[in-house]
């Protein structure tokens, strides 16, 4: 807020002439009907403005009509400054605010950066609003400014959304990042390249229709222009950011800023000597503050008294200028005795101690001007701030000089002259700067750079329409180049579309024909099975008849006759199988029960071997040592064994062994059985498992193959869900291997 003592009233004198009168009439009756009598003060303190400023504001204040207009048909959303993160970083941030709006500022910073470090947020959100605390508190108090490390915060807020390319989805953040790094440009009097950053940040308000944000440049064009002491113009630049902000959702901090540029405009007509516009407008704030506070119950009453004591402050100084003065004092005692509080406003407490004094001092009051130079001196100490202490030396040489004491006037007076010509020195270059011709500057550079990008794109999209038209014309040339071969395809396919049609009769006559030698092979199939089950059904028969009867047979005569039993149950399982795979549809439901594999083995492993036997063969097995067992169709999976270990013996050399192992993996049962015969050729691998294969071959004795045995073992292990596969090449054999799951599923 605006509240730095000016030792020197400054007053201008412009002439007038008939044509600013005229138009300052039109626009005075113009803004009544819009604004009712809030702007016409200021159309009428135009009047005393030179011709140049004049003709920049005249500018100014029709582009704010047009704005004005413009922004009425839009419905932008300003969002809260605290609010967007994430709901943990929310409620620290939250906590440090409370901290910080009870005049704990230094806690409030220290207990958000142990957060921070103990508790790095991952929300890029949550980051930039930690360094905008921070930039705060180096930025806007008093106690803690720093304007070198303020611009590392407001450099580390940019860092954020650039480096994450956010700048274009948080507007407003970005916007409110180069502001800020104007703000600490501006404090540490780098004046050039803060106006750059502001007017950046303008840009980039205008460019995405905020005016809701447009109001911190009006704002901060305010604050530049009250330094420069031109005052009416500030004052119209802190109104338009008051008007602007009309386009935000009214939270804390939009009120606060609000109610501060009332407070603003008032203080800039009481520099400018306009007291009745002053008094209009600190008594509008006052009047804002009452009637918009109760809306934000959260906030204690610390703001509302704050904010009202500066405005009373200030109030003092027009009553004192219209002669009040016991009016004047009482407002400036009431304010200073709200602002000393801790957590209120020491300086603004302190710049009324000096207007205090500076009234004593008019009325020769020397005893109530030395207690307020002393309780002054006392406080800024702790505070110090080189406006208050000029104003201080100024009061300090007059209190002496009033009391006749010389030398320490004098030496007061030293002290005045010297401190007021260093800051002279450093206001010389924002005092010299002409701010407005900064901004035309930048507005002409914006529409060249602004030119200069349209013409670009106007080039880049006249040599897109002329690739475009090349490209046409490419197109055209293919596609009635792609006509004419058209038109000879389709008199090709035409040709070739009738033969196919006559080749589609013919094959669905040889597809009948197949068909039926299909049904004839399935009719022989199942009469040869039929026939062959008789007569080993009869030696079944005979087999237990023998058994039954006892005649004394010796073990080896009884092992042989068992031997032919199982044979012969093998053979009408054979039989079955035969039917089934004739005809699946009417195979019966596989059914499967806990069996134990190594006395399978040991039951039927005997007759494989007397097979081999005859070949001078050894079968080799190997079982697990530990008990296995695995929920199948014992009989089923014995006949893949079987049909594996005959081929095995079929297709190897005499006197060779037939290795046949058996282990458990996980839940999966897998056997192997490997011979070193004469392997499978390349040529048939892929059609082993094809039922009646006419890629059969003789065993090494001329054995003859049937060409069903590795059908029916496939169609077996894929009903118990398993895989059969093997590998095999003429230098070492054949390896035949099934894999099941052990519990049947």
């Amino acid at each position: 807020m605006l509240n730095t003592i000016e030792i020197n009233n400054i007053t201008s004198h412009q002439t007038h002439s008939k044509f600013k009168i005229h138009i300052l009439k039109q626009i005075k009756l113009f803004l009544a009907r819009k604004y009712n009598t809030i702007n016409t003060q200021l159309a009428y303190k135009m009047l005393t403005m030179n011709y140049r400023t004049f003709t920049y504001l005249l500018f100014t204040v029709f582009s704010t009509i047009i704005f004005s207009d413009c922004k009425q048909k839009s419905t932008p959303v300003c969002a809260l400054v605290y609010s967007d993160g994430s709901p943990e970083f929310n409620k620290t941030i939250d906590i440090a605010t409370q901290m910080h709006d009870s005049g704990f500022a230094v806690k409030a910073l220290h207990y958000l950066d142990s957060n921070f470090i103990n508790n790095p947020p991952t929300n890029q959100l949550d980051v930039f609003h930690y360094y905008y605390f921070c930039f705060d508190y180096y930025n806007n108090h008093i106690e803690s400014r720093n304007p070198q490390k303020a611009e590392i915060y407001s450099d580390s807020m940019l860092y954020v959304l650039e480096k994450n390319k956010l700048q274009n989805i948080y507007v407003k953040q970005y916007a409110q990042s180069i502001f800020s790094k104007g703000d600490a440009l501006f404090n540490a009097r780098r004046y050039t390249e803060a106006y750059k950053y502001f007017y950046e940040a303008k840009t980039i308000i205008k460019d995405n229709i905020d005016p809701c944000a447009l109001a911190d440049y009006s704002y901060r064009l305010g604050m530049v222009l009250y330094k420069q002491d031109r005052f009416l113009e500030a004052a119209f630049y802190f109104e338009e950011s008051f008007n602007e902000f009309n386009a935000c959702d009214l939270d804390f901090a939009i009120f606060y800023r609000r109610q501060e540029l009332l407070d603003n405009i008032g203080l800039s007509f009481s520099k400018a000597g306009v007291s009745d516009s002053a008094m209009f407008y600190f008594n509008s704030a006052l009047k804002y503050i009452k009637e918009n506070y109760e809306k934000f119950p959260a906030k204690t009453t610390a703001f509302r008294d704050k904010a009202n004591a500066v405005v009373i402050g200030n109030m003092a100084v027009v009553y004192g200028n219209m002669g009040e003065e016991n009016k004047a004092i009482d407002l400036l005692q009431k304010s200073i005795s709200i602002n000393e509080r801790k957590g209120f406003d020491p300086l603004d407490a302190q710049l009324n101690r000096l207007k205090l004094a500076n009234i004593y001092y008019k009325h020769h009051i020397s005893a109530g001007m030395r207690n307020e130079l002393d309780l002054i001196t006392k406080t800024n100490d702790s505070l110090p701030d080189q406006n208050v202490l000029l104003s201080l030396y100024d009061m300090e040489w007059k209190y002496y000089d009033m009391t006749k004491d010389v030398a320490n006037a004098f030496t007061y007076l030293l002290k005045y002259h010297r401190l007021r010509d260093s800051i002279d020195v450093q206001m010389r270059t924002l005092r010299e700067t002409d701010l407005n011709e900064q901004v035309k500057n930048m507005d002409k550079q914006y529409q060249i750079s602004t030119l200069e990008k349209n013409n670009e794109l106007k080039k880049t999209y006249l040599i897109i329409a002329l690739l475009g038209a090349v490209m046409s014309a490419i197109i055209f040339l293919l596609v009635f180049n792609d006509w004419r071969k058209t038109q000879r395809n389709v008199r090709a396919l035409t040709y070739l579309h009738n033969q196919v049609s006559s080749q589609k009769v013919e094959l669905e006559h040889l597809l009948k024909r197949l068909e039926d030698t299909h049904k004839e092979k399935d009719r022989v199939l199942r009469a040869v099975a039929h026939d062959i089950r008789n007569p080993i059904a009869a030696i079944s028969s005979l087999s237990d008849l023998l058994v039954a009867e006892d005649y004394n047979y010796s073990n080896e005569q009884m092992e042989l006759l068992t031997y032919i039993k199982n044979s012969c149950t093998d053979a009408l399982s054979l039989t079955k199988e035969i039917l089934e795979a004739a005809d699946p549809s009417k195979a019966e439901a596989l059914v499967k029960e806990d069996t134990d594999i190594k006395r399978m083995f040991a039951d039927y492993i005997q007759l494989l071997r007397f097979k081999a036997a005859e070949k001078q063969q050894n079968v080799n097995v190997q079982l697990p040592y530990e008990p296995t067992h695995a929920v199948i169709n014992k009989d089923k999976i014995w006949r893949v064994i079987s049909n594996l270990v005959n081929n095995a013996i079929k297709f190897s050399p005499q006197s060779s062994t037939i290795d046949v192992v058996v282990t458990r993996k996980n839940n999966e049962l897998q056997l192997s059985i490997h011979d070193t015969g004469i392997g499978i050729p390349d040529s048939i691998k892929d059609k082993v498992f094809d039922m009646f294969t006419e890629t059969k071959r003789l065993g090494t004795e001329g054995e003859k193959p049937f060409g069903l045995g590795l059908s029916i073992s496939k169609q077996i292990i894929e009903a118990h869900n398993g895989k059969i596969w093997f590998e095999s090449s003429a230098d070492h054999g054949t390896t035949f291997f099934v894999t099941i799951p052990a519990e049947g599923a």
